[in-house]
């Protein structure tokens, strides 16, 4: 393998200079706190010693708990890589190629037959060998220096890989600059890396999993833990994630659930690592990666706290961990994983941490639990991540792929349906008189689909997945649903029955296809694993609603089941709840196959599909939604959005108690910091009352025209029906409207000083966060309805006198300043025409817009965007 290239500069241009600590003293006080921690002598609060003995205490759970006997799915990458890496990551790449853990006593024999290196970006290596390489002047970067320096001069590629970015991204730096290909794990890093490594050879990369170290694997063998376990450190440093720690603490601790601490740092001494005392009985010693792994399968929920919030990749890799070994998550707020990983429960406050925690039933977290394990192992592993590292050195790393032959005692038009709903792609269906040994010479699985059972849209990727963290020879449902009735079983644990092939997977090169065709009822087989009971045979029962939730869909299905429709499920009257979900014509497969799942899964839930692309807003499904409901009254929730403080709950008791056809409370939005937005303070404050029964007029002047989120509201159907309402099809803002009008038709409206639902608003690929001329477009065709009905309201001047020109100046221009030099004139000409709509009831008083406007009537569009971008709105 030939250099792929070198970089020339020097560490030393940008590494900031680090005081050296003193080893020895610091070795010494560890020595003298682990004593201390030992004989109890160390106490916090009033006498209160950690739980040094917990350990010892589970001890004879954690020999209960089997662990991954290999993997059969994946074929490792074929190359020799040098590593050097703390434990933690280098378990995690370790099975995905051969790798070298190189020493800095035996680096030249280390590297001698490699293909190249990798070096990821630690502290102290495996066994503290390589402690200080942080430090830019230290004895061990200075050897690993050498280290690739002595690769590189064989030819051999050599990769940096950071996952300490942004808060450390200048300790490293200096190792990057002397590697031939940079990653990150925080995508905002990469064009910093780019400009100081003077190159292009820089990627993102996120965390990933083993899968036959982070699995499931043993996750039901044991009786599950009272507590919430969090494994991690305290961090004075970072002060905002000290308080989100205590946040989520204080929640579990006030919830029915325990709280349970495995403090990386148990035994430093430095007060700045210390939990509040207050936690001290709660806090246990560190244990080594291996059984941590085993210990978190005795749980049920984990903790993750991020120390990195804004990132839209950078997060702590434990949210992939943890999903992967069959935890629930609750975890403080960050923008990544809010995008990227909406099955964790991100949390502002304690009563919500209390409300998750209290809310859901055993089978309920058990459900989410296999979509956690279901979304870790689909694409997130290491062999797909070290597949991404090389494919930039143009290194081809072929992903191994499985293929699965289905064979059917009959085709029948309901096997042929669930087959093709399936969400394993590499697959191919067969009748059983047809198939022949030769015909499945290239297939590597075999199953069997009865139409005597209904099999889910994961079955197939579920059990198949399971070769992926064990090496046996079939996958079974143990436990499964006949009807109505459960039939208990063992669940992610090895197996020497199977008791019907038409729920079973086999490894074919395993089996004979005489044996398999003419397999019936139970059969001792070695050599098996039984995975978890859903996904197989269910059914629905009826119920009477009362409020009718319409959450319109486009291609996010992971935020519909994470976000939406999973804190929905902790309302005190989702089993009064219609869930109507409205599909707007996704692409994304997986978005469908959610959708029908949620159908398929609970009676409540109502799913209706436009199949035509998309409409490019959420008006048309969230009209569609209010014409499928069948209850008197009606809310709205996006999907990536959540609702909270049982809001729908309150809002709905109000509305029946005090005969209010619209109720409406605040919502939380979040970018990167939580923001309040306070309906309630514009009626109580603003307009005088809490309640609105009078002139719609004073009401709308004494609050500004504020539009407020029709996701706080709950309102009787018939105010949109009576009124012929509609939301704007294709327009943007279109809730803004539909909100006044509401409000303006309504009799009787009562606001309560609640958040209802926490507005995530830098969720990736919303039409509010994309800007271009489709988005003024959109805007435009809402202004054109929006004035209309101003005038037949006699609204105007009101609306004019009171929030246009806020909305303008401080919005649609704040959009406008961040279009592209090529989209550039033609969005300001489209917010001309936005603006010109409303003609002389403009009064030409605001400046900002009479400048821009003067600029669009010299036709100097571009000018006229420019003055509004140099104005830094």
């Amino acid at each position: 393998m030939g250099a792929l290239g070198t970089i020339k500069t020097s560490a030393a241009n940008t590494a900031r200079k680090i005081k050296p600590v003193v080893w020895a003293v610091k070795k010494a006080r560890t020595i003298k706190a682990q004593r201390m921690w030992k004989t109890s002598k160390v106490k916090g609060g009033k006498g209160s010693a950690a739980d040094v003995a917990y350990i010892d205490r589970i001890s004879h759970l954690l020999k209960n708990v089997p662990q991954s006997n290999g993997g059969r799915y994946y074929e490792k990458i074929n190359m020799r890589i040098a590593i050097v890496s703390d434990d933690f990551l280098y378990h995690t790449y370790k099975d995905a190629a051969d790798f070298v853990f190189v020493r800095p006593n035996s680096y030249a024999s280390d590297i001698k037959d490699v293909d190249a290196f990798l070096y990821i970006a630690g502290w102290k290596g495996l066994e503290k060998e390589w402690e200080g390489m942080a430090l830019p002047n230290s004895e061990n970067r200075n050897t690993l220096y050498k280290v690739i320096d002595a690769c590189k001069s064989k030819g051999l590629p050599t990769f940096f890989y950071s996952i300490e970015d942004p808060p450390n991204y200048d300790r490293f730096l200096g190792i990057a600059q002397k590697c031939d290909y940079v990653f990150t794990t925080a995508a905002e890093m990469a064009p910093k890396y780019r400009s100081d490594c003077g190159h292009d050879r820089v990627g993102v990369l996120r965390f990933g999993i083993n899968p036959l170290f982070h699995n499931p694997v043993g996750m039901r063998s044991c009786p599950k833990q009272s507590d919430v376990l969090f494994s991690g450190s305290w961090m004075e440093k970072y002060p905002h994630r000290c308080a989100d720690l205590c946040t989520i603490f204080d929640g579990i601790l006030d919830s029915k659930y325990g709280l349970k601490v495995i403090n990386r740092n148990f035994y430093l001494p430095q007060p700045e690592y210390r939990f509040p005392s207050k936690y001290n009985p709660f806090i246990s010693p560190a244990v080594d990666h291996n059984t941590l792994q085993r210990v978190h399968k005795l749980y049920n929920w984990a903790v993750n706290i991020n120390s990195v919030k804004e990132s839209p990749t950078m997060f702590a890799n434990r949210v992939y961990e943890l999903q992967a070994s069959g935890n629930l998550i609750i975890s403080n707020y960050s923008v990544g994983v809010n995008s990227l990983l909406p099955c964790v429960f991100t949390v502002q406050n304690s009563q919500e941490v209390v409300r998750i925690l209290n809310s859901m039933s055993d089978e309920e977290i058990y459900r989410r639990q296999v979509a956690g394990i279901r979304f870790a192992m689909s694409g997130e592993s290491c062999f797909d991540r070290l597949g991404e590292m090389l494919s930039l050195a143009g290194i081809k790393s072929d992903i191994t792929t499985r293929r699965v032959a289905v064979i059917a005692d009959k085709l029948t038009e309901k096997v042929r349906s669930m087959f093709e709903n399936q969400s394993y792609e590499e697959r191919t269906l067969f009748a059983a008189s047809d198939v022949t040994k030769d015909a499945l010479d290239s297939f590597d699985i075999i199953a069997f689909f009865s139409d005597e059972c209904d099999y889910g849209d994961y079955y197939l990727e579920d059990m198949i997945n399971a070769f992926k963290y064990t090496n046996c020879r079939y996958i079974t449902k143990d436990a499964y649903f006949e009807n109505s009735t459960f039939h208990a079983g063992k669940e992610h644990d090895y197996v020497s029955l199977m008791g019907n092939k038409y729920r079973t997977v086999f490894w074919k090169e395993d089996f004979e296809l005489d044996f398999l065709l003419a397999l019936s009822g139970i059969a001792e087989l070695d050599g098996g694993y039984s995975i978890d009971r859903f996904g197989f045979s269910q059914q629905k029962a009826s119920c009477n609603y009362e409020l009718s939730v319409v959450v319109p869909i486009y291609n996010n299905g992971r935020h519909l089941y994470g976000k939406a429709f999973s804190s929905l499920m902790r309302s005190s009257i989702f089993n009064s709840m219609q869930v109507i979900l409205v599909d707007d014509g996704s692409t994304d497969s997986e978005t469908i196959k959610i959708t029908k799942n949620l159908e398929k899964q609970y009676s409540n839930v109502r799913a209706f599909f436009f199949n035509d692309g998309g409409s490019g807003s959420a008006s048309r499904p969230r009209n569609k939604g209010v014409e499928l409901a069948n209850t008197k009254y009606i809310t709205f929730l996006d999907p990536d959005n959540e609702a909270i403080c049982d809001g729908y709950a309150v809002l709905l008791d109000a509305a029946k108690k005090g005969g209010y056809d619209l109720t409406v409370g605040n919502i939380i939005k979040y970018t990167t910091k939580e923001m309040v937005m306070n309906y309630y303070h514009y009626f109580k404050n603003r307009y005088g009352n809490d309640e609105v029964c009078g002139n719609k007029k004073e009401f709308f002047e004494g609050t500004d025209f504020c539009p407020m989120s029709i996701q706080a509201m709950v309102f009787e159907k018939q105010l949109v029906t009576q009124n012929g309402l509609e939301q704007v099809v294709g327009a943007v803002g279109q809730d803004s409207l539909f909100s006044w009008q509401l409000l303006y038709y309504a009799k009787k409206i009562k606001a309560l000083n609640l958040p209802i639902h926490i507005y995530y608003a830098m969720t990736d690929g919303s039409v509010t966060n994309t800007v271009g001329t489709n988005y003024f477009k959109k805007q435009h065709l809402l202004e054109v309805e929006q004035i209309k009905w101003l005038r037949e309201t006699a609204l105007l001047d009101t609306y004019m006198n009171r929030r246009f020109n806020l909305f303008i100046t401080g919005w649609v221009f704040k959009k406008l300043a961040f279009a592209q030099p090529h989209d550039a004139a033609q969005c300001a000409r489209l917010v001309e025409e936005s603006i010109r709509l409303y003609g002389s009831a403009y009064k030409q008083d605001d400046r900002t817009i009479n400048n821009f406007l003067s600029l669009c009537e010299q036709k100097d569009y571009e000018g006229a965007q420019k003055s509004i971008a140099h104005k830094g709105i």
